[in-house]
């Protein structure tokens, strides 16, 4: 009996190498189930179905860290997707607010896969009630991640997505990076750039009235392009000119604010949401895609950061550019705002797309 092909050559939670032939494993009896073992039958994945009738086998990393943890791998088609920005750029707070978004607003059920996922996730967004702010990620040795899978309403397929939130430590330091073994394995990357950390946009702000909150260390921003582009190129070769790039400029409610936004621009943080990339149908909508991404690298352009762009588009053959707000409205005084993402999503709409799933 022919058994599943596990869909990456990495594991989802550890980054480590798939062993070839692929192990299932039961958790019940022990049983150990291969290529050079076919004696058991199928479910309708093509995961083995153990004799002692637990049921399907796992698919279990070798890893001794990795599997002490009971992380189950999952059968599902699988992206690696590389969370990277600099310190304060929004992190943990765009993860937060992907893994407990309502699917009867964005049209995808998103589950996470472990319990250490969903306690991290209730334990945010409790402190995000309570106007609290969301700690910095602390620097590990190891480079766990975090899975979730991602449903599309109205279809049965599901894609599993493996979300990297590092710290912005690592990003501003290429040693850092070049020591982390998701390099190796990312399908996508996604960098947030902070907007008050764009040359000259908070005195611009300011001018137009809009209250700044300077929590920034200014370090620029191609900095952080350089170092990503230098570990990709080290450890992946020709091959990382093909990953797909994208960059999300958070806290873009400052820049609606402030009325700042491309002419025919807006993710409806004050008025008219004018941007989505979601059609009357539910599908995506690559030419609103594209017209976003033209808009943000003008924006990018015109605000000091030509650089950046032309540096990301040297190397990567495919770079697009989305606007998000982790909270929808700009801060007030010391207090934060009510938590309402605005276009967070964009960038799994593009994988998903791709995925053709939507």
């Amino acid at each position: 009996m022919k058994y599943l092909k596990y869909p990456h050559e990495y594991c989802t939670y550890c980054y480590s190498k798939i062993n070839v032939p692929t192990e299932y494993f039961c958790i019940k009896c022990g049983k150990i189930a291969s290529d050079k073992n076919t004696g058991f039958n199928v479910d309708y994945r093509g995961l083995p179905l153990c004799t002692c009738g637990n049921g399907a086998m796992i698919i279990r990393c070798t890893t001794d860290r990795c599997r002490n943890s009971n992380n189950i791998i999952p059968p599902e088609r699988t992206a690696i997707v590389l969370i990277a920005g600099m310190a304060n750029s929004g992190k943990s707070t765009f993860l937060l607010d992907v893994v407990s978004s309502q699917s009867n607003l964005t049209n995808v059920l998103v589950s996470p896969k472990s319990h250490s996922l969903i306690e991290w996730r209730k334990k945010s967004l409790d402190i995000m009630k309570n106007g609290g702010d969301l700690d910095s990620t602390v620097p590990e040795n190891d480079n766990f991640s975090s899975v979730v899978s991602m449903k599309v309403q109205g279809r049965k397929d599901e894609l599993c997505l493996s979300l990297t939130d590092r710290p912005g430590e690592e990003t501003q330091d290429l040693n850092k990076m070049l020591g982390l073994n998701y390099v190796f394995c990312a399908d996508y990357i996604i960098l947030l750039i902070d907007l008050l950390n764009i040359p000259g946009i908070k005195d611009e702000l300011k001018s137009k009235g809009v209250e700044v909150r300077d929590e920034t260390d200014d370090e620029p921003n191609i900095n952080a392009i350089e170092n990503i582009i230098n570990a990709v190129d080290n450890k992946r070769g020709k091959y990382g000119r093909k990953i797909p790039f994208m960059v999300g400029i958070s806290k873009w409610d400052y820049v609606e604010q402030a009325d700042l936004c491309p002419p025919g621009f807006s993710i409806g943080c004050n008025g008219s949401d004018l941007s989505s990339v979601l059609g009357v149908n539910r599908k995506f909508d690559s030419k609103k895609w594209k017209s976003n991404t033209k808009a943000i690298r003008n924006f990018l352009v015109t605000h000091n950061e030509a650089e950046v762009v032309n540096k990301l588009e040297d190397y990567f053959k495919d770079v697009s550019y989305f606007a998000f707000s982790s909270y929808g409205s700009v801060p007030k005084g010391t207090s934060s705002p009510i938590h309402s993402p605005r276009h967070i999503m964009d960038p799994f709409y593009r994988i998903l797309h791709d995925k053709r799933m939507i």
